[in-house]
């Protein structure tokens, strides 16, 4: 009885440890090699700091990635859901964004320039590209 007590407790630590995010490993290593995966599924995936200038990520699920400190410079985002991701320290200039969801999307140090929403002021966002708003640095 006492071991499989254990068993069980072992089992569900386990599960408990499991990464919230679904990232698809396969994909991941799409994008890293050949920098296009468009309508791909990486929501929460790890991307810290990852050279992805150029890349295409037309439609991909990019909901709550850690994209801190990535080089997505002249990156197709056209429509892709960034909802949640860590953008801090990004650099995403020249990069379209075209329909990209970005609510609660930390943009905290993100550099901008060439985009559509260096042009505007927080509160304009209007068009498709959804931006409510940019958090506060703490």
């Amino acid at each position: 009885m006492k071991s499989l007590n254990l068993w069980v407790a072992v089992v569900i630590t386990g599960l408990v440890a499991l990464p919230v995010g679904a990232e698809n490993a396969s994909q991941v290593r799409q994008l890293l090699s050949s920098k296009a995966c468009a309508n791909c599924d990486l929501r929460g995936a790890d991307l810290r700091g990852a050279k992805l200038g150029n890349a295409n990520l037309q439609g991909a699920d990019l909901t709550r990635a850690n994209l801190r400190g990535a080089d997505l410079t002249g990156a197709d985002l056209s429509g892709t859901d960034l909802r949640h991701a860590d953008l801090r320290g990004a650099n995403l200039s020249y990069a379209k964004l075209d329909d990209a969801d970005l609510r609660g999307a930390n943009l905290e140090g993100a550099n901008l320039r060439g985009t559509d929403l260096e042009r505007r002021r927080p509160g304009e966002f209007g068009g498709k590209s959804i931006l409510r708003t940019i958090p506060a640095p703490r």
